[in-house]
């Protein structure tokens, strides 16, 4: 029977010397908070009960339990308790599972698992403590010789048992279990207009408990100051007598109940692989300037949609080891990069699966733009190793260059055997970018370089091409033309030539194992 259960977890609790003290105790107690309007299960909280199967049974069920256990001697019967407005006495009816449900309908995740957790109206903890003042009160008159034997309990959060009720429920319809570190976050926000700003009386206490202003913004005037933290810290140093005089103790009972609003997040996921660009009117992600497209696709665009779509994410934020300028091809084996997947409701996918992101992406009509190997899934520890090697990492570039001097096999030979057992340059922020980056000088490592010519044909005499393999960082364009010489060495001093400029640029590795799976 319930009500013998109620009456094992008094005596349980032994707070007072001796059974029948205790009883008392209790008994004053419930019917204290009875005479406050307050639920069963709030009663239940106040009475410190942490065995949260008593808060299963519905709100009327346990209030029989309580009467029968502990017959009241006056009760006030009311629809919404005056404590949890019915969050808690009513949390296992359709006002709350329903709207779960409903989300989880239109988002079906993937997912075994779940994470639960509530956001009360802030009013609730405004009300729990003035309810506390009156429990405090009523006790003292009532059983005075044992009414601070009270201080040894500790009221129980409302969320607490909500999240086991609902939770029980959730688990019923859904067949995923609740877990505390899944990645899978359900919050239940319940709203409650007509209290919304009780806790303003906090403010006209002699020692202003709590400091609001109202601050205007965008046309919309809003009120801080009354974070849920700082309310509560308020709460605590608030005096019972100065809480009867600037407002209501018990707390007045709400005929209106709560509204629901339920926001999900899953963890983000994270898929990886490397992207081939050949065309030279090509930026790395959309690139605009005062609302202009200056180039008119993106690697990005190329991609983020094939993956948004398969894993239904709400977005996807496009990250790549380095980068290269909308003129720069990016050949031989691709550049690495990751996608994060902002709640995903398929953060992991079967592995044809990602075969098939890869064909839609390679056969679409950006294919001969854009391409992709190796799509898979990666861990959030892996995007370490792009980050990581951002300094260390190799890079091998072959560009066309041209030389104000015809280009001779002295020159070539010249060329080749400097850049046989590598050497380091001096580079200055280059003149281009000053606008955006700051003004520093960066050592480089340039680990081999060679030089062949394009052709013996006269009309080609003053062209060559150039293949290097430099430390990440090292900018290529500047080291061709020498930047005004705020890059030095540069290929004008190394060969001896009057000037040297840079013509076409492709990128034909990027030293990385990548992805980690792919190895």
């Amino acid at each position: 029977m319930l009500s013998d259960k109620l009456n094992k977890f008094v005596l349980d609790q032994k707070i007072c010397d001796s059974d029948q003290d205790n009883n008392s105790l209790f008994i004053a107690a419930i019917n204290g908070l009875q005479q406050g309007a307050c639920c069963s299960r709030c009663i239940l909280r106040f009475m410190g009960c942490t065995d949260f199967s008593l808060y299963g049974p519905s709100n009327k069920i346990l209030e029989q339990a309580f009467d029968s256990a502990f017959p009241p001697t006056s009760k006030i019967q009311v629809p919404l308790c005056s404590v949890c407005l019915g969050t808690l006495q009513f949390a296992e009816q359709d006002e709350i599972i329903g709207p779960i449900v409903n989300v989880f309908e239109k988002k079906p995740y993937d997912t075994r698992s779940y994470c639960l957790s509530f956001t009360p109206p802030i009013s609730v903890m405004t009300r729990e403590r003035l309810m506390y003042f009156h429990l405090q009160q009523w006790l003292q008159t009532h059983v005075p010789e044992l009414a601070q034997k009270w201080e040894d309990i500790i009221t129980i959060d409302s969320k607490e048992p909500m999240r086991y009720l609902v939770s029980q429920q959730f688990t019923a319809l859904s067949d995923r279990v609740f877990e505390p570190s899944s990645p899978l976050r359900i919050t239940v926000v319940l709203e409650h207009a007509p209290s919304s700003d009780e806790h303003l009386f906090l403010t006209s206490t002699k020692k202003q408990l709590l400091v609001v202003r109202k601050v205007r913004k965008k046309g919309i005037t809003k009120i801080v100051g009354t974070s849920r933290p700082v309310v509560a810290e308020a709460l605590k140093n608030l005096e019972a007598e100065e809480a009867r005089v600037l407002t209501t103790v018990p707390p007045v009972p709400s005929s209106e109940k709560c509204t629901v609003k339920i926001n999900t997040l899953h963890e983000a996921g994270y898929t990886g692989g490397r992207y081939l660009k050949f065309s030279r009117e090509c930026s790395q992600t959309p690139w605009c300037v005062r609302g202009k497209k200056l180039a008119e696709i993106s690697v990005s665009e190329c991609i983020v949609d094939v993956l948004q779509k398969h894993h239904q994410c709400q977005a996807v934020k496009f990250t790549t080891a380095g980068r290269e300028d909308a003129n720069v091809r990016m050949l031989g084996t691709g550049r690495p990069f990751y996608c994060e997947l902002v709640d995903p409701v398929r953060p992991v996918l079967p592995a044809e699966e990602y075969a098939q992101m890869e064909a839609e992406i390679n056969e679409s009509s950006t294919k001969d733009v854009v391409q992709v190997r190796h799509i898979c899934p990666i861990q959030l520890k892996d995007t370490n190793l792009i980050k990581a090697g951002e300094e260390f990492k190799r890079k091998t570039y072959q560009a066309l260059i041209w030389v104000s001097s015809s280009v001779t096999d002295e020159m070539v030979k010249k060329c080749n055997d400097f850049g046989r057992q590598g050497f380091e340059i001096s580079q200055h922020t280059p003149v281009r970018v000053s606008q955006r980056r700051a003004m520093m000088e960066r050592s480089k490592q340039i680990h081999e370089l060679s030089m062949v010519k394009v052709s013996d044909k006269e009309e080609d005499a003053r062209f060559a091409v150039i293949t290097m393999n430099t430390q990440a960082g090292t900018y290529i364009k500047e080291f061709v033309h020498g930047d005004l010489q705020r890059s030095l060495p540069n290929m004008a001093s190394i060969l001896g030539v009057e000037a040297a400029d840079l013509l076409e640029l492709d990128v034909t590795n990027v030293d990385l194992v990548w992805p980690p799976q792919s190895n």
